[in-house]
């Protein structure tokens, strides 16, 4: 290959990360300047320019070619030799998947947004922070660098505070993006004590000196395995595994579009994947662990689910529990299962959220017109007993549900289909080579089958099917429910698009078996990155025939049982151990925060009684001590130099009268002085 040939990449590259950039520079100093379709239309432009420059990429590179890149940095002087640091690529075939994937939601997440978010309030700032999350993620995917890698994964978080926060005059609102924005920050900090010990030990952030590194000194010691862990607590929250994960259900305070591109393509991805890319950090010990926790969170994270009516809650649950599959494939030693898992989950979970974003966007208008004609109806367009019968309205939209909810599912002939029955033969894997207590993996992973199964045809029965249940609420009038439709082409478009890349046809020629799966075939020459499918991925036919059959059985589940228990007043129980989230923050409140106020409370109390009392004590013994000493100073001090100014003077004035010019008294003086010296002497001589 020439050199100019092997530009072309980086070329490629760097525009799909700097257009981004600018939409978020160029509308951000714009501002209100301009119109808010215009701005609409620049930024969703930009992006499908950036979603251009990345499909040409992936065409041009394939998925089994490598290339890295270095651009100068900065350096310093460290024992009389510089060390240099670089801002490097790494484009393979894993970075250009990833990199389509999030480029593509984020771009359809800006079509949508054009009729989602027009009229809404804040606008003007709604498509920049969009274009830097995506800038963000791109940096993420594509760096080669552990300390670019962390600068951008920052920013992920920041841009995800800015986004949840959006509607920022709503309490809830303010309130989820700083749990979500803190809660990540104290993950966070174990991953840079993973990038420190890392730098401690090979002396480099660039992943290809930590790769060579592990090949040529990698051994069994503590210091391998606390990195590994660390990594690994520093993404927990990223990818909402238990306990770190009840900021996701309060995220869906932000804008629909939003949820969707965080819960597909960015900030929940961004955990999995840098799991995926720095697998060969992880011991075995620590994929245990993430066996263990992923099994745990992908069963768990699926409960509150069955019984929630929050449309967009109900899928942030199911991304809880779909990224606990992610993390446990990746325990399981299979990492190209759940990268396989991943990418099919972006596209079909962002069609879920913008499905059910269509529905709530037109449920919101009836109560805008509602509120407009002065009939204020109580009604939250999330609650799914409010809704009923809108499959016969919205055609299209149930259409896009029915096709993405049966790939969650992982009904055949779909995506999830392929990616899921990869994780759960991993996980069966992992329990035939281990005996005993391991069969509990894969028996929670079927239970979550069912879980799945259960809760999406359940929210689809509720929201699609049966009659209304608008015409239950106060004040309905019929014209109202004749405006409930969607048929704006830049809500449907987006739903047609990512219900098509939820077949098994995008991915695989094979709809039973995964090893197919195109996106795989070819291998990095480092190593770190690309993968082939092992042979077990498809092997084990009993775990398709039980996975089909827990399908089939929570299906039957949720007809027989939801339709029995529809009604627009079904209680919801506020106080469960499911609707509070198995009383998570309660626990964190508990065990975590109460105790840290206490002790802040305990010391500020310490300081102000104790510390500021030794320190007032201290003063006044000081003012006391400073008073006896001037006291001491003017009496004794100043008395004795004044007693002695007063004597001399005294004395000056005594003897003054003997110094005045006159010869007569001077001899009388003398003559005095030596008649008084020579008695002395006759004295003296008489007493010896």
């Amino acid at each position: 290959m020439t050199g100019s040939e092997s530009l072309i990449p980086l070329v490629l590259v760097l525009a799909t990360v700097f257009l981004p950039l600018v939409s978020f520079g160029g509308l951000l100093i714009a501002g209100e300047r301009i119109h808010e379709n215009i701005r609409s239309i620049a930024a969703t432009s930009m992006m499908f320019f950036t979603l251009l420059f990345a499909v040409v990429t992936l065409l041009h590179c394939g998925v089994s070619g490598q290339w890295n890149y270095a651009l100068p940095w900065f350096r310093y002087l460290s024992s009389n030799e510089f060390i240099e640091h670089t801002i490097s690529f790494s484009i393979n075939g894993v970075s250009l998947i990833m990199l389509n994937v999030v480029v593509f939601i984020s771009f359809l997440v800006h079509w949508y947004s054009y009729e989602y978010m027009g009229h809404k309030k804040n606008h003007v700032m709604y498509y920049p922070y969009l274009g830097l999350f995506t800038f963000s993620m791109i940096v993420l995917v594509l760096s080669n660098n552990l300390l670019i890698t962390f600068i951008s994964w920052e920013l992920i978080g920041f841009c995800s505070y800015l986004l949840v926060g959006f509607w920022f005059n709503k309490e809830a609102a303010s309130q989820a993006a700083s749990k979500a924005f803190l809660m990540n920050r104290v993950a966070d900090v174990f991953f840079l004590l993973a990038l420190l010990l890392l730098f401690y030990r090979v002396g480099s952030f660039d992943l290809n000196d930590i790769h060579q590194y592990y090949v040529e000194h990698y051994d069994s010691s503590a210091m391998y395995f606390s990195i590994g862990m660390l990594l690994f607590i520093g993404c927990m929250a990223k990818t909402a595994q238990f306990p770190l994960n009840s900021w996701l259900p309060d995220a869906m305070e932000g804008p629909t579009p939003v949820s969707a591109l965080l819960h597909a393509a960015t900030m929940v991805a961004a955990g999995v994947y840098l799991l995926v890319k720095l697998y060969f950090l992880l011991t075995a010990d620590v994929r245990f662990v993430m066996v263990i926790i992923g099994s745990l969170t992908a069963f768990f994270g699926a409960l509150p689910a069955l019984t929630s009516f929050n449309s967009k809650k109900i899928l942030a649950y199911s991304t809880i529990s779909q990224l606990g599959y992610m993390i446990a494939a990746i325990g399981c030693s299979a990492p190209e299962a759940a990268f396989f898992h991943l990418t099919t989950h972006a596209f079909f979970k962002a069609g879920l959220f913008l499905s059910v974003g269509a529905v709530i966007h037109s449920l919101h208008k009836v109560h805008l017109k509602l509120a407009h004609e002065h009939r204020f109806v109580h009604m939250d367009p999330l609650d799914i007993r409010i809704m009923g019968g809108l499959g016969k309205k919205m055609p299209l939209v149930f259409g896009a549900y029915v096709i993405t909810a049966s790939s969650l599912i992982g009904l055949p002939f779909f995506s999830g289909f392929l990616s899921k029955e990869s994780i759960l033969n991993s996980m069966y894997a992992f329990a035939e080579h281990r005996h005993g207590f391991a069969w509990i993996v894969p028996i929670l992973g079927l239970a979550t089958v069912l879980l799945t199964a259960y809760y999406v045809t359940r929210q689809g029965i509720w929201i699609f099917l049966g009659e209304s249940r608008l015409k239950e609420l106060k004040y309905y009038s019929e014209h109202i429910w004749l405006k409930v439709k969607v048929n704006q082409p830049v809500i449907i478009v987006p739903l047609v698009l990512l219900s098509s890349a939820s077949f098994f046809f995008m991915f695989s020629h094979n709809p039973f078996h995964a090893s197919h799966a195109w996106l795989f075939h070819g291998e990095s020459a480092n190593g770190i990155t690309g993968f082939y499918f092992h042979h077990y991925m498809d092997e084990y036919s009993i775990v398709m025939i039980s996975s089909l059959t827990f399908v089939a059985l929570g299906i039957l589940l949720a007809i027989g049982l939801t339709k029995k228990r529809i009604s627009v007043h079904a209680i919801e129980s506020k106080n469960s151990i499911l609707t509070r989230f198995y009383y998570i923050d309660e626990l964190i409140q508990g065990i975590v925060i109460m105790p840290l106020l206490k002790t802040s409370m305990a010391v500020a109390a310490f300081d102000k009684k104790g510390l500021d009392g030794i320190v007032h004590g201290v003063v006044y013994i000081t003012v006391i001590k400073a008073h006896i000493i001037a006291w001491f100073d003017r009496v004794f001090v100043d008395g004795v130099i004044s007693l002695m100014v007063y004597s001399t003077g005294k004395f000056g004035k005594a003897f003054r009268v003997i110094q005045r010019g006159n010869v007569q008294n001077y001899l009388f003086w003398v003559l005095l002085l030596m008649l008084l010296v020579a008695i002395g002497e006759l004295i003296k001589n008489y007493l010896v």
